[in-house]
């Protein structure tokens, strides 16, 4: 038998679609005899469950829940599976999406008010031109955008003078 409990998706950070996911499974478990489980970043993707489960693929509701603990200093990951996805568990990830769009937002703010090059709008539209849903924006992500920023304008005023 053939199965995957922990794979990710571009909704995530993943580098194919849930739909090429799926386009995957059927190649390698044409029979359907295996357990599938698209367990992206604090999320439950019903656009691999549903698609998946109406062509036959026996696929659970999974996601990887994003933890910190300030006190204790540490980050974790905590994969959680169900069978069916209950209202309490969707609206528990959708406050912890919720709470990183707030926190990434603050980020910006707080980088803008020191005076770097960054704008909330064009950010985000950066984040979606890497295939990427913005609320999975991360502080890496801000970072690697102002060193593309700063870097493009470095080189431009470089050659100018």
């Amino acid at each position: 038998m053939i199965w995957d409990l922990h794979f990710h998706s571009t909704n995530s950070d993943g580098n194919k679609t849930p739909r090429e996911r799926i386009a995957q499974i059927d190649i390698l478990d044409p029979e359907r005899k295996g357990i599938w489980a698209l367990t992206d970043h604090d999320r439950y993707s019903p656009d691999f469950v549903l698609p998946a489960r109406e062509a036959g693929i026996r696929a659970v509701w999974a996601t990887e829940v994003s933890a910190r603990s300030d006190d204790l200093g540490i980050s974790l990951h905590v994969t959680c599976y169900t069978p069916t996805l209950s209202e309490h568990i969707r609206k528990l990830v959708e406050g912890i999406v919720i709470g990183r769009g707030v926190k990434i937002r603050g980020q910006i703010a707080k980088i803008q008010a020191a005076g770097f090059p960054i704008d909330e709008e064009w950010f985000f539209s950066w984040i979606v031109s890497l295939k990427m849903s913005p609320d999975m924006a991360s502080n890496w992500h801000i970072a690697n955008y102002l060193w593309r920023n700063t870097a493009s304008r470095s080189l431009s005023i470089q050659i100018v003078k």
